[in-house]
């Protein structure tokens, strides 16, 4: 496998966490958190205890990017994800 073969396979991945995430949110127009996201799609993660669902979290930035979802805060550190 070449290098152009392997970030393919990765944009597809990404691609597929992508619509994993706008149809997830389709079935809660409420909208989700980021770990309430992270859980459902079975891509919870940690970095040594602390740092979690980085993964879900940065694809989510990408979406909010190109404006296909949006997000709400509530309170001083809770924050939804909605599809636009």
């Amino acid at each position: 496998m070449d290098i152009l073969e392997i970030k393919a396979l990765a944009e597809k991945g990404n691609s597929l966490i992508e619509e994993s995430i706008l149809n997830l949110l389709k079935l809660y127009p409420d909208g989700l958190s980021n770990s309430e996201i992270a859980s459902n799609l079975n891509l919870r993660s940690s970095h040594e205890g602390s740092q979690t669902n980085y993964l879900t979290y940065s694809v989510l930035g990408n979406l909010m990017s190109k404006n296909m979802i949006s997000k709400r805060k509530y309170g001083a550190k809770n924050v939804k994800f909605f599809l636009k």
